[in-house]
């Protein structure tokens, strides 16, 4: 079995080929819709999602240049009404965003071949300065604060400034990017004084290309011999709290409960947050 015609890798299919290379198998081989609950309580996690699509979409209208007065009109509800002056209150301290001069890009999509495919990233807000630094913003909704190791690793941290790297910015006054104009923040909603910052360097690029380029030929190979057997289970089930494939795969037919403080949980939790995040993002 081959990967679809036009398939292009993300940080989202990615991490899921990282985190269980079966349900990338059973997601984008198989394309398999399993209808399990991700997480419960279910009308809370749904809640969640849609409260987390609001908050993008207000500020993607925000940057797109709707004044903040005809915004504030519309009857936000909790916690999006929280969120936004939460974010009003501190948008001037970020950096880049309110210097003269920047030029602000909301939902900016970028791609560049890789192999024989292309990997492909959406960016919440890339601010660039008169300077030529590049910040790029993720607004994340998270209950809880990763840490910051938790987020080092995820492939959202590696891809994003990698491929902005590679791809450049297309503009009237394009120009090839070094990894040092480069810094990833993401500012979370519920936490709106502990932002977290990676500078990028040239030494990150190479070790970042090395690790989604291998990681990329391990999934090609995969495919090419195409049964499932070539795309194993992860070996940490903790991983398959959250996953809809888990009754499938027969590790347990209850979903995760949303509200476990469990450092382990959470983290499968911040997964499935950043995945169902990822596809709102791309749908609007």
């Amino acid at each position: 079995m081959q990967l679809p015609f036009g398939f292009q890798y993300n940080q989202s299919n990615l991490q899921d080929y990282q985190d269980c290379p079966r349900r990338f198998y059973l997601r984008h081989l198989q394309q398999l819709a399993w209808p399990a609950i991700e997480a419960e309580p279910m009308l809370e996690n749904e809640m969640s999602v849609r409260n987390g699509e609001a908050f993008h979409r207000l500020l993607h209208q925000y940057f797109t240049g709707i004044p903040r007065e005809i915004l504030e009109k519309a009857n936000l509800h909790e916690p999006l009404r929280s969120w936004w002056n939460d974010f009003m209150q501190r948008v001037a301290l970020l950096p880049a965003i309110a210097q003269p001069g920047a030029t602000l890009r909301s939902e900016y999509s970028l791609s560049a071949p890789l192999g024989s495919r292309r990997i492909i990233a959406k960016y919440d807000l890339l601010a660039t300065t008169e300077s030529g630094q590049v910040y790029i913003f993720e607004w994340k909704t998270y209950q809880n604060r990763p840490k910051r190791n938790w987020l080092k690793q995820r492939l959202q941290t590696v891809i994003y400034p990698f491929l902005i790297t590679k791809a450049g910015i297309q503009s009237p006054e394009f120009h090839p990017l070094q990894p040092e104009e480069i810094t990833l923040v993401y500012w979370f909603a519920n936490f709106p004084d502990a932002p977290e910052v990676f500078a990028y360097n040239s030494r990150q690029f190479e070790s970042d290309q090395q690790k989604v380029t291998a990681l990329i030929h391990q999934i090609n190979q995969a495919a090419t011999i195409g049964h499932e057997t070539a795309f194993p289970m992860t070996l940490d089930d903790r991983r398959c709290l959250f996953c809809n494939y888990r009754s499938y795969c027969e590790r347990g037919g209850a979903a995760g409960n949303a509200r476990m403080s469990d450092e382990q949980a959470e983290d499968s939790l911040f997964t499935l947050q950043d995945s169902l995040e990822f596809i709102s993002e791309v749908e609007f």
